[in-house]
């Protein structure tokens, strides 16, 4: 079980390159915030007394993972991900 907002953190992080194995990588992020945001709200749900109350903080929390995606894809957009890199 996620206890931590770093445990949190590492799913967000890590599941994105575990997915994209099989998935492609947009798929994959878009999971993994959605998982995160998932394992998220019940912790809400007793944190903040309510269930609207948490269902509110989940759809914030899906809005900063949408947005940190976007700036993500707006970063690498230039990037050739299949260039080979000699060396």
């Amino acid at each position: 079980m996620l206890r931590s907002d770093r445990d949190r953190l590492c799913l967000f992080s890590l599941a994105p390159p575990a997915l994209s194995e099989v998935l492609s990588l947009g798929a994959a992020r878009r999971i993994g915030a959605a998982s995160v945001t998932v394992l998220i709200a019940p912790y809400g749900v007793r944190a903040l007394g309510s269930s609207r109350r948490a269902i509110v903080a989940a759809a914030d929390q899906a809005v900063v993972y949408a947005f940190a995606l976007a700036v993500v894809r707006y970063l690498t957009r230039n990037v050739d991900r299949h260039a080979r890199h000699v060396g």
